[in-house]
């Protein structure tokens, strides 16, 4: 009887674990295909961005012709995509990863400036998306920067267009939900 008792309990406990573990990969599953939304999503604005002659015009503009006019439209231009993004900022950089542009320029130090990141997006001409960044300051949001070529200045391209993303506002929500409340999936986590 006693080990009747013990495979009882041995089968009870493997049963539990493997509907547990199912459950658990399709949370992860369900995770990972909403994140990949988020993030194609994020590309497509940046692309849209990344190929618009109406910027790669006014920056033209603005820097050979020293058209104040230009800046301004662009700087306004720029907040106005940023807004409807839910992007913390947006501006233009060099093919450096130096400022050039943006709504709010003392909100992007250079020190924060992708640089690297920069030069790798024009390098291969495509959106590319930096690490999530969680500032040691706590009235500072965490986010996710996207740099994308501005594809009408040049071959390759001569300035690219910076997105930072404020995290707060999508990602890390999503990231932090669990579906359903589940004790288990969070110990199994």
């Amino acid at each position: 009887i006693l080990g009747l008792v013990a495979l009882a309990i041995g089968y009870s406990f493997y049963s539990h674990h493997q509907r547990e573990s199912a459950r658990l990969e399709a949370v992860a599953d369900l995770r990972s295909s909403q994140i990949q939304a988020w993030v194609q999503e994020r590309f497509a604005q940046a692309r849209f961005l990344g190929s618009s002659q109406f910027f790669a015009t006014l920056l033209t503009s603005w820097r050979e012709q020293a058209d104040a006019s230009s800046r301004e439209t662009l700087k306004a231009r720029l907040a106005g995509f940023s807004r409807a993004m839910g992007a913390q900022h947006a501006a233009i950089l060099d093919s450096q990863g130096r400022l050039l542009v943006a709504p709010d320029e003392a909100a992007l130090p250079e020190a924060s400036m992708p640089t690297a990141l920069t030069r790798e997006a024009i390098a291969r001409n495509e959106v590319r998306m930096g690490p999530l960044r969680v500032p040691r300051k706590d009235d500072q949001p965490a986010y996710v920067d996207l740099v994308v070529p501005l594809a009408p200045t040049g071959q390759p391209a001569g300035a690219a267009v910076l997105l930072r993303i404020d995290a707060n506002l999508g990602l890390l929500p999503m990231l932090g939900k669990w579906p359903v409340p589940s004790p288990s999936g969070a110990t199994l986590l």
